[in-house]
């Protein structure tokens, strides 16, 4: 039997990497650093990095849900040793802050999530596809009662503050969501995409729905952005739940060059926490029955492709598809 240490189980994402993670006949250890009475429960609190070590031992893989600041869990497996997988976003200053650990004794895979994370593997077979790609553009769909923390309302508000108004375009979403407005955000984080990006323009845009997107909108038009509060993106936010949400998520990932689209990969799931715990686990899967792992900070499309993982993710209700044909696409299957 597999193990894993799941920290950040008291939020909303670990609480559901851990039933999800069981569910899969792994032995898991939730992890936090509040008081808990969950069974096998550790304590750690990344602020403090000697709880850290001690709720590793005995477990194949550790897996954190949160955006430490420090990454001090990353740079502990970098140290000494270890699996470590994180979906949460990580820019390219923290990224290459861990890649000047000397002489790696541990693997650490970052932004390994489903946005971030699966994009990433989309984004290198199309690049792999069409090679001449000079722009890629990442756009995905989100509900307003969908299950979410805490990290994902700061997330929010860190990529949609940055400035007053953002660019709003149509994307065109796999059914049943279709064409949607969508607006861009994270100007400057490339996409969380790592070495696939490389020269390229990346962009990132996000669809909101109902209610709440015709508000982001009227918010947008009147460039206000950049004056909303943190509280307005985490009020409510972070609370374990007993069942994640299964609203239908949409995201596209196209690249272009010279302005004309060459091809285009979508992804197709319900729940946006459900599908991120369900990439964790086929992540984690991978690279553990792996002979042998490289050691150091990796993105995903480093250590993974999508024929890794394509046929665990599409058991699991994650469909990849390519929204235009091309020949070489049909090896994936």
């Amino acid at each position: 039997m597999s193990t894993a240490v799941i920290i950040g189980a008291q939020g909303a994402l670990g609480a559901v990497a851990v039933r999800t993670f069981r569910d899969a006949g792994w032995q898991v250890y939730p992890g936090g650093r509040r008081p808990d009475v969950q069974a096998d429960f550790r304590h750690v609190d990344l602020d403090e990095p000697a709880t850290i070590g001690s709720a590793f031992v005995g477990c194949d893989v550790a897996i954190s849900t949160v955006p430490h600041a420090a990454r001090s869990a990353e740079r502990l497996v970098l140290e000494r040793g270890g699996i470590l997988i994180n979906p949460t976003d990580m820019n390219v200053a923290t990224a290459a802050d861990l890649l000047r650990v000397a002489e790696p004794k541990g693997t650490v895979l970052v932004n390994a999530g489903l946005v971030p994370g699966l994009t990433n593997l989309v984004a290198a077979e199309l690049v792999r596809l069409y090679p001449e790609a000079d722009e890629i553009e990442i756009a995905f769909t989100t509900a307003a009662a969908a299950t979410s923390g805490r990290a994902g309302g700061e997330f929010a508000h860190r990529v949609l503050t940055g400035r007053g108004r953002h660019v709003s375009r149509v994307v065109s979403f796999p059914m049943p969501l279709g064409n949607r407005p969508a607006m861009e955000f994270g100007e400057s984080d490339r996409g969380y995409l790592g070495p696939v990006a490389g020269g390229r323009a990346v962009r990132t845009f996000i669809s909101f729905d109902g209610q709440v997107g015709g508000l982001l909108r009227t918010i947008n038009r009147l460039g206000l952005f950049s004056i909303l509060p943190r509280v307005a993106f985490t009020i409510g936010r972070g609370k374990a739940v007993e069942q994640a949400s299964d609203e239908p998520v949409g995201v596209r990932v196209e690249v272009s060059a010279g302005g004309k689209q060459l091809g285009a990969g979508t992804i197709f799931c319900r729940g946006d926490y459900r599908a991120t715990a369900a990439t964790l686990l086929t992540f984690a899967e991978t690279l553990l029955f792996r002979p042998e792992i490289p050691r150091g900070m990796f993105y995903p499309e480093q250590l993974l492709s999508l024929r890794d993982v394509l046929p665990l993710l599409s058991n699991r209700g994650v469909h990849i598809g390519m929204a235009a044909a091309h020949p070489d696409w049909l090896h994936l299957s």
